[in-house]
């Protein structure tokens, strides 16, 4: 006997009953679009999800962003992980020249001040004033270069387990889809065809 486990709309049947049958022959089809329509979105879910993982790896170990050859039948996708690369980096960049140069003013007022102290024409308080205030843009440095790596680096836990989800998800769609093409298992003769309808969804059994 064979049984459709998922219910479709039937689309073809090849045997009627006293039909003498193959191993592996096919027996009947039902409608794939509905299956077939849900792994195309576990596809593209996939795929986006892939996509940012391999910039945010990219990202993580400060390298150039390359994709696979797989990814290039979708230039949008690819365009728009590319921007967010890009930007991300750059926004970075802006952020520590800010501080840099934020740093560089300090350094040299308090250069001066130091100078100055020395010979008592200007006070130890404003040296200690900048002194501080120059060790407080380092860390700020620090702060954003850490926030930004382990704001990646969550990311890219994210879309690596998506990745490894969708997968899964893709393979049991896919088994779904195969299923659909109902075949005989054995060589022999069909005794009897049962299609059972409910709500519009038809289920094929096969003795």
């Amino acid at each position: 006997m064979l049984q459709t486990l998922d219910g479709g709309i039937l689309t073809e049947l090849n045997v009627r009953e006293g039909s003498r049958v193959a191993a592996g022959q096919v027996v009947a089809r039902l409608d794939p679009t509905r299956s077939e329509s849900n792994v195309g979105e576990s596809q593209a879910k996939y795929r986006a999800s892939l996509a940012a993982s391999i910039r945010l790896t990219a990202e993580v170990n400060n390298q150039p962003l390359i994709f696979p050859p797989s990814l290039k039948a979708w230039p949008g996708l690819l365009a728009e992980e590319t921007r967010l690369y890009h930007s991300r980096r750059e926004q970075l960049t802006k952020s520590m020249r800010q501080l840099d140069q934020s740093l560089s003013l300090v350094n040299s007022e308090l250069a001066i001040n130091e100078k100055l102290a020395k010979t008592g024409a200007a006070s130890n308080v404003e040296v200690l004033r900048l002194r501080q205030q120059a060790a407080d843009i380092e860390l700020k440095k620090i702060d954003l270069n850490t926030r930004y790596y382990v704001d990646a680096r969550e990311q890219l836990s994210k879309a690596n387990a998506d990745v490894a989800s969708l997968a899964e998800v893709i393979k049991g769609r896919a088994d779904s889809v195969a299923r659909l093409t109902v075949r005989s298992p054995v060589q022999g003769i069909v005794k009897n065809i049962k299609v059972n309808t409910i709500a519009g969804l038809s289920r094929l059994t096969v003795n």
